[in-house]
């Protein structure tokens, strides 16, 4: 399935869900999502399900995109979400030019959940970081552009990843990531303010 063009505003749950549900369900396979400009609201949300047969996540490309949530007034959920479920797999998912801007809250989230979130790839990537009552990115905020909860997340790879100078803090691997690769990661260093990015 290929999914092009699409600007949402004032989603709250996300902009673009892929979760299969149905009992006959397959695997979802060789998704294409291009030009997703979500505004206001959660981004892209990946979730496997554990209550059908099949229901894996794989091999995806994820393009072109501006996933941008919250403003100075208020927080919303995250621009990318991964969430994996008991005995399910999301691999081979593509992300490759992506920009997010978040206020209060992290980039990206990924949850294992009993399951595991591998192989994907995670390239070109910039973005702002927002706290409430700001209306530019600020320095002072204590969120993260990667956060992954425990769990097998193993041999991902992320390259060219928030090179643009990200605000805030940096990366959190759980209990269970390993072999994951980072190359080219640059957070503003703020220390003469008093921030050290982690």
């Amino acid at each position: 399935s290929t999914f092009k063009n699409i600007a949402a505003t004032n989603c709250p749950s996300s902009a673009v869900l892929v979760y299969p549900t149905h009992v006959e369900s397959g695997d979802v396979d060789n998704i294409e999502l291009d030009h997703i400009w979500s505004v206001l609201g959660a981004g892209i949300v990946f979730k496997t399900n554990s209550s059908i047969a099949r229901g894996n996540i794989t091999d995806g490309t994820i393009t072109n995109c501006q996933l941008t949530s919250g403003d100075e007034n208020r927080v919303d959920s995250y621009p990318i979400y991964l969430q994996a479920s008991a005995g399910k797999q999301i691999f081979g998912l593509k992300f490759n030019r992506i920009f997010t801007k978040v206020t209060d809250n992290n980039h990206i989230v990924i949850n294992p959940n009993g399951g595991s979130v591998y192989g994907n790839t995670f390239d070109l990537f910039t973005g702002e970081t927002w706290k409430l009552g700001s209306t530019s990115p600020a320095y002072d905020v204590n969120k993260e552009c990667l956060f992954v909860l425990d769990g097998q997340f193993f041999n991902n790879s992320f390259s060219n990843f928030y090179t643009t100078g990200m605000q805030g803090q940096g990366i959190i691997l759980g209990d269970g990531s390993v072999g994951n690769t980072f190359d080219g990661l640059v957070l503003n260093d703020m220390s003469s303010l008093g921030v050290n990015n982690k």
